[in-house]
């Protein structure tokens, strides 16, 4: 499907450009995160880290498979959202564009989901997870009502949190999200598949 006037939603797009002088560790933002803004405490900012954790402040970074701290969830490249301080300083990044005219959810790879807020023009998303693997859980939120429309979609790590929120693969669908209801029954059928093929140790 395609995704509207959106661009760079799994950040493979990353060139990394350091910005020179005594922190190696600060690269340029509009090259690694191409199409996306970066906000901390809600004003842009010009630089984001490259494969490292900040030890204190909210901040972006872009990691790779060459970070000594946390590897890509996906692909080459992932975001990671860190704020350790909580309080009203978040960090996030958003993108402004058009959502596709037939869009009906969204869904991206997450690791260390809480305390994530997605909102699109100013309206949160409600979000439920879809799935997980060893690496990262699939959340996903029902996007019909914004369908074609345009505005900012923000990811914003929201408060104090000891591990950073690595984000990758956000794409819409037009498929909508199942209701939690059906996922609960995927779930017990799953539970209930596995319990029956079992062996039966009494015997």
């Amino acid at each position: 499907m395609a995704q509207g006037t959106f661009q760079n939603l799994d950040f493979e797009q990353a060139s990394i450009i350091p910005l020179g002088g005594f922190d190696t560790n600060q690269v340029e933002a509009s090259a690694a995160l191409p199409g996306w803004t970066v906000y901390i405490g809600g004003s842009s900012v010009n630089n984001v880290l490259y494969d490292t954790l900040t030890i204190g402040s909210p901040a972006v970074s872009i990691q790779d498979s060459l970070s000594p701290v946390v590897q890509p969830l996906q692909g080459s490249y992932s975001v990671a959202l860190q704020n350790l301080t909580g309080g009203s300083v978040t960090a996030a990044i958003g993108q402004t564009g058009q959502l596709p005219q037939d869009a009906a959810s969204i869904t991206f790879y997450v690791a260390n989901y809480q305390p994530l807020q997605v909102t699109f023009a100013g309206s949160s998303i409600p979000l439920v997870q879809l799935g997980t693997t060893a690496n990262y859980s699939i959340y996903g939120g029902d996007i019909v009502t914004y369908a074609g429309r345009t505005g900012e979609l923000l990811f914003t790590d929201m408060a104090n949190n000891s591990q950073p929120i690595m984000l990758d693969n956000i794409q819409f669908s037009d498929q909508p999200i199942p209701e939690p209801g059906v996922l609960s029954l995927f779930a017990l059928g799953g539970l209930l598949l596995s319990v029956h093929r079992r062996p039966n140790l009494l015997r």
